[in-house]
C-alpha cells in the first residue's frame, strides 16, 4: 500500500470511475477522488487479485480502466504485462499530477504501438501526467546495459521482416503538455535492419509524440529502435530531455517550429546518442539520421518562427552514422537564437562512414530576407572526425552567428571549421583559445575563403588569439586528453560564464550521462575540449608545434 491507501478489504464500483480498493462506499471515494491525495487505482490485462506495489491487490482490466478518467492527485499502478492499449484519459494539475508507476517487471507490449480498436497508441496522457518505470534507466547504467530491470513499452512483430510494417505508431503520444516521462525503456517500436526497408519515413514510429509539449521532460531512459525519439510537430517551451541512452535511431530529439511562432528554452544534456546506422536507406538521403534535428516548417526567407534558447551540453555523439547521416546535430532552419553548446564529445572515430554534411551543421536555413541564420556560441566541445578520407566534411559548419567559439578542440576532418559565405561571421571578440588538430588541405574555410595555416585563419576572422594547431592532439579512446596532450592548459578560463543555464560549464562532460564530471579550476588556464585533465596540472608547454600566441 502507497501511504494514503485506505485499508484493502473489498472492491467497490463507482459509476464513472474504475473500481479502487477501499473500505469506505462510493460517497467517500469521491470525496477522496478530489482530494489532494487522490486515489490508488491497480491495472492489469484482466483484473482480478494479484501482487503488484508489494503485496496483493485488487485491479481492473485495461478495458475498465481506460473507459474511466482518473482525476488530479490520483495514482495508478500498472501490474504485471498488459497486452491492450492503454488509454489514460484524466488530466492532472500543476502541483498536483495524475502519476502512472510501473510495478517491477510490468510492462505494455503490443504486436504494434497502434490500436485502432481504442484510438490510441501503446500508452495514451492527457496533460500534468508523471510516467515512472521505476529504475533510473540512462547512460551507465544496468538496466541500459541489459535492457531490462524498469518499467517497458514495446512494440514485438512491427519492422523489417515481421509480421507489421505499420507507420506512424507511438509508444507515448500525449494530448497535452507538462508532463514527466522518465525510468522507462521504450524499444522496438519499429526495428528497422535492411538497407532496402523504405516503408515508413524516417520521423515516424515514436517513442514520444506530442503536437505541443510544454513543459514536458523525459529522463533517464533507455530508447532504441524507433523512428524517432522525441516527436515534437507543434510549438514548445521549456523541454528537457536528459539522461537518455538512445541508440538505433534516425532522429533521436526532433522539433519543428511553425505558424510564425517561438519554441524556447530547450536543454537536451548527458545523453548518450548511438547509432543510427541501423536506419540506411536505399532511397536518396530519404531518412537523414542525425541525432538533434531542429528545423522549421517554412520554405520562404521571410518566415518569423524560430526557436530561442536552446540549450545542449554534456552529450556523448557516437556510434555507426551510416550511409546517410547529414550531421550529428542538425539545425535546418527556425533560425536558433541563441543556442548554446557546451561539453557536447562528438566522436566519429573508427566509423568507416563519414558525416554527409558535417559533425555539427547550424545552418539556420535562410539566410536572406529577415532571416539572420543560427546564433551560436561553442564552449569546449570536442569534435572528433574518423579522418581525412573519412570526415570529408567539416567538423562544424557556421551560418548565421557565431558569438562566441572558445577552448574547443577540432580533429580529424578535411575541413576543422567551415564558417560559411556572407552573411555569416565570427564574433572576434569571442574566438579565442581552441586546439586544430589534423586535417585536410584546406584547414579552415571562412566566408568563401580558404586558409591552409592559423595565421591565415586568425588574420581573416580576427580572432582565435591562443589558438594552437598541432597534426597530434593526443587523445584517448574517450577523447579525454593523455599526458602531455596539447589540449591540455591551451584553454582560456570560463568561469565568469558559469552561472544560470551555463553553470555546469565548470565542470567537464559527463561523458553523455556515464561519469561524474571533474570540476574545471577556478583559476588559471582551462584544457581544450570536453575533458578537464583530471590531474588539475598542466604539462610544460609543447615543442615542434605550429602555435601561435598571441
Amino acid at each position: 500500500m502507497t501511504l494514503f491507501d485506505p485499508p484493502i478489504v473489498a472492491a467497490v464500483s463507482c459509476p464513472g470511475r474504475v473500481q479502487r480498493s477501499a473500505l469506505f462506499v462510493c460517497g467517500l471515494l469521491i470525496l477522496l477522488s478530489i482530494s489532494s491525495f487522490g486515489v490508488t487505482t491497480y491495472v492489469s490485462q484482466n483484473g482480478g487479485t494479484l501482487t503488484c506495489n508489494g503485496g496483493t491487490q485488487s485491479t481492473v482490466s485495461v478495458a475498465t480502466f481506460n473507459s474511466s478518467t482518473p482525476a488530479a492527485g490520483d495514482v495508478i499502478w500498472l501490474c504485471g504485462t498488459i497486452t491492450s492499449a492503454v488509454h489514460e484519459r484524466g488530466d492532472g494539475s500543476s502541483g498536483n499530477p495524475i502519476t502512472m508507476n510501473f510495478d517491477a517487471g510490468a510492462k505494455i507490449s503490443l504486436p504494434v504501438c497502434n490500436d485502432v480498436s481504442v484510438g490510441t497508441t501503446c500508452l495514451n496522457i492527457g496533460s500534468w501526467i508523471v510516467v515512472n518505470g521505476g529504475t533510473a534507466c540512462g547512460p551507465g547504467t544496468t538496466c541500459s546495459a541489459n535492457d531490462t530491470g524498469t518499467g517497458i513499452i514495446e512494440a514485438t512483430t512491427n519492422g523489417t521482416g515481421l509480421a507489421t510494417q505499420q507507420c506512424n505508431s507511438q509508444a507515448i503520444l500525449a494530448r497535452g503538455g507538462n508532463n514527466e516521462v522518465k525510468n522507462l525503456i521504450i524499444r522496438n517500436v519499429y526495428k528497422h535492419t535492411s538497407s532496402t526497408d523504405n516503408t515508413c519515413g524516417g520521423g515516424d514510429d515514436q517513442a514520444y509524440y506530442n503536437s505541443s509539449s510544454n513543459g514536458t521532460s523525459m529522463h533517464d531512459m533507455t530508447i532504441h529502435d524507433v523512428g524517432t525519439g522525441w516527436r515534437e510537430a507543434g510549438v514548445s517551451s521549456n523541454i528537457s530531455f536528459y539522461n537518455i541512452h538512445a541508440y538505433n535511431y534516425n532522429w533521436a530529439f526532433q522539433s519543428g517550429v511553425g505558424g510564425g511562432l517561438t519554441a524556447s528554452n530547450y536543454f537536451i544534456h548527458d545523453n548518450h546518442f548511438g547509432s543510427t546506422a541501423n536506419w540506411d536507406d536505399t532511397l536518396t538521403n530519404h531518412f537523414h539520421h542525425n541525432s538533434i534535428f531542429l528545423f522549421d516548417n517554412c520554405g520562404s526567407d521571410t518566415c518569423p518562427e524560430h526557436f530561442s534558447n536552446v540549450y545542449i551540453y554534456n552529450n556523448l555523439f557516437d556510434g555507426g552514422r551510416g550511409c546517410c547521416s547529414t550531421s550529428q546535430v542538425y539545425f535546418g532552419g527556425g533560425d536558433p537564437n541563441p543556442v548554446y553548446l557546451w561539453n557536447n564529445v562528438f566522436d566519429n572515430r573508427g566509423q568507416s562512414a563519414g558525416l554527409a554534411n558535417g559533425l555539427l551543421v547550424a545552418t539556420g536555413g535562410h539566410l536572406a530576407g529577415t532571416r539572420v541564420g543560427t546564433v551560436t556560441y561553442l564552449y569546449n566541445n570536442s569534435f572528433l572526425g574518423a579522418g581525412t578520407g573519412v570526415d570529408v566534411q567539416p567538423c562544424a559548419v557556421l551560418e548565421g552567428t557565431v558569438r562566441a567559439m572558445e577552448n574547443n578542440v577540432f580533429d580529424g576532418c578535411a575541413t576543422l571549421v567551415n564558417s560559411k559565405a556572407s552573411p555569416s561571421t565570427i564574433t572576434a571578440a569571442g574566438l579565442n583559445s581552441n586546439f586544430y588538430g589534423a586535417a585536410g588541405t584546406n584547414v579552415w574555410q571562412y566566408q568563401g575563403s580558404n586558409q591552409t595555416t592559423l595565421g591565415a585563419w586568425q588574420s581573416a576572422t580576427s580572432g582565435d588569439e591562443n589558438a594552437v594547431k598541432a597534426s597530434n592532439a593526443m587523445l584517448n579512446p574517450d577523447g579525454s586528453p593523455q599526458a602531455g596532450s596539447p589540449v591540455i592548459g591551451a584553454g582560456t578560463n570560463l568561469t565568469a560564464l558559469c552561472s544560470g543555464s551555463l553553470l555546469s560549464l565548470c565542470s567537464d562532460t559527463s561523458d553523455g550521462g556515464a561519469r561524474t564530471p571533474v570540476t574545471r579550476p577556478p583559476t588559471g588556464a582551462w584544457d581544450d575540449g570536453a575533458y578537464a585533465d583530471p590531474s588539475g596540472t598542466p604539462p610544460a608547454p609543447p615543442t615542434g608545434l605550429n602555435a601561435a600566441v598571441q
